[in-house]
């Protein structure tokens, strides 16, 4: 296993990993403080973080930046996603979608029952402010029974993690190095070395340093049998635990189904790994602010307590200013205060500038609507052209959280649930064609963004109507059905809401016989002609 740690020590010292580092911990100075000396290996527990921190806007900012987006995207008081079926047919059958829909459910019941929204707002945090996060997510240990208690999910911090990607640049390899007290590390694994075990009782919070490798498996070691399951070793993805010091013992040795951890990153340069965000680019004017900030703190010294001016022999000692003392001086017309020409206009300015200016960086002129005293009353339609702006700024990012990030980990606990059986149980009609499932996310920003795929379809139809009252023969174009689907998937409205293919041609069939006695009601054909003219006739009375 010393191989391992080669291979992890190798991957945290490069370049690219050395730099990003440094760079994290600058930012996390002035951003994050609370993050900020980890990354240079510094045992900051319990210190005083914010020594060189004169203002804290960009600190706010980024909570706020983390917060909007926990609310909006991961809201745990919605079900921010929704299940689908990619085959038509199978949306068509309400037995099919109403297991989907409970599936959907049982998906987010256990999110909210677990730690997720704990630990994804720590990881909103360094997303934002330092461009990329890790999730980590697994099931959580079984009770004594063997049955399935939960999920567990753990937000790795950014100094603990180095990763690679594979060739189509998604990150499928993590090294972990974190460090674990005796007492967690005999809570966590089966196994110890002896020297370590006679070590628990007396100093049991004595910490060890510890590499966790999570890598794809060589294919030709996976063995998944017919139901779908595999032993630890012989899974797509191993994981690997190695003590740093005692090389030759693995801690554990097992493996994943799917690939646990969402490493998500705000942008990535062409050939760099790791990711960058809003901190990087607000770098510059936080540190500006900041020194402007500790300037005019210093003026405004000079001006409540100015520095005085005494000539030699004018003064008998050295002068006292403290309220209520007497000082014995020669001349006091030789005794003058400095006046400070201190420009807190100027200072003023220019930080409001540079605050605005971050955050904008932010995106805060973007996420919160001003203030009434700016711009009135603000209608429906303005709002509305404010959250498609959002979208068209947003865009990328989201896109990115919903394909690194959102995607994996509604897939990962989905296999994890199933595989625990604690899903409903599934209709035959899924038993036979299998599972093909399309995932789509429900928040605000995801709607911004089909809102204007909604208003082109709202457009054409406005046009074509146009055209028909010159032309009806236009309308021979226009398919109905699959505009009402397609709006309807596009506003993710839930399936059982809508009639299925049969019931709508059954009801169609339905009106139609309907339409038919009425037009020969109203073309005066009435009962007692109609017997007549099949031979019958009328008999009783009244």
């Amino acid at each position: 296993m010393t191989d391992i740690i080669k291979k992890a020590d190798r991957l945290f010292n490069n370049t690219e990993r050395s730099n990003a580092a440094a760079t994290w911990e600058l930012i996390s100075e002035f951003m994050l403080p609370n993050q900020s000396g980890i990354f240079q290996g510094e045992d900051t527990k319990g210190g005083k973080k914010t020594s060189r921190l004169y203002d804290s806007t960009a600190v706010q900012l980024v909570h706020d930046l983390a917060a909007a987006i926990h609310s909006t995207l991961t809201n745990p008081a919605t079900k921010w996603s929704k299940l689908r079926f990619k085959d038509d047919m199978l949306n068509n059958n309400a037995q099919a979608t109403q297991w989907l829909d409970d599936v959907n459910k049982a998906i987010h019941d256990f999110l909210n029952e677990s730690n997720f929204d704990t630990q994804v707002s720590k990881n909103y945090q360094a997303f934002c402010c330092l461009g990329s996060m890790v999730l980590f997510a697994e099931e959580d240990d079984r009770d004594q029974q063997g049955s399935f208690t939960g999920l567990r999910f753990e937000a790795w911090h950014l100094s603990q993690v180095a990763f690679l990607e594979n060739k189509r640049g998604e990150v499928d390899t993590v090294y972990r190095k974190f460090k674990m007290t005796l007492k967690q590390m005999k809570e966590r694994f089966q196994d110890l070395p002896r020297e370590l075990e006679e070590q628990i009782e007396d100093n049991p919070d004595k910490e060890f340093e510890i590499y966790h490798c999570i890598s794809p498996r060589d294919k030709s070691k996976v063995r998944i049998n017919d139901l779908g399951l595999a032993l630890p070793k012989e899974r797509p993805f191993a994981s690997l635990y190695v003590l740093k010091g005692h090389e030759d013992m693995v801690l554990e040795e097992g493996g994943y189904y799917e690939f646990p951890c969402m490493v998500t990153r705000w942008s990535s340069m062409p050939g760099e790994v790791y990711g960058r965000g809003p901190g990087h680019i607000a770098l510059p004017d936080v540190r500006s602010l900041n020194e402007v900030k500790r300037l005019s703190l210093l003026a405004a010294a000079k001006s409540v307590n100015p520095t005085w001016l005494v000539d030699q022999r004018a003064v008998i000692s050295q002068l006292d200013l403290r309220p209520d003392k007497v000082n014995v001086v020669n001349g006091v017309d030789q005794i003058k205060q400095l006046q400070s020409e201190a420009r807190f206009d100027v200072t003023q300015f220019t930080s409001e500038d540079l605050k605005n200016s971050i955050k904008s960086i932010f995106f805060m002129d973007k996420l919160m609507l001003p203030p009434r005293t700016e711009t009135g009353e603000m209608t429906a339609f303005e709002i509305q052209q404010r959250l498609e702006q959002m979208q068209k700024v947003l865009g990328p990012t989201l896109s990115r959280l919903n394909s690194e990030f959102l995607t994996p980990l509604v897939i990962r606990v989905f296999n994890v649930l199933l595989r625990a059986g604690v899903l409903p149980q599934m209709p035959p009609i899924l038993q036979e064609m299998g599972i093909n499932i399309d995932i789509k996310f429900v928040n605000p920003l995801s709607r911004a963004q089909e809102v204007e795929e909604i208003n082109n379809i709202r457009s054409f139809l406005l046009n074509v109507t146009e055209l028909a009252q010159a032309d009806p023969t236009v309308l021979d174009y226009i398919n109905g059905d699959a505009i009402v689907k397609q709006v309807a998937q596009l506003r993710a409205i839930t399936p059982n809401l809508l009639r299925d293919d049969k019931d709508v041609q059954a009801l169609r069939q339905q009106r139609q016989q309907q339409q038919q006695q009425q037009q020969m009601v109203e073309q005066g054909v009435g009962l007692a002609d109609i017997i007549s003219k099949t031979g019958g006739g009328i008999s009783g009375g009244i």
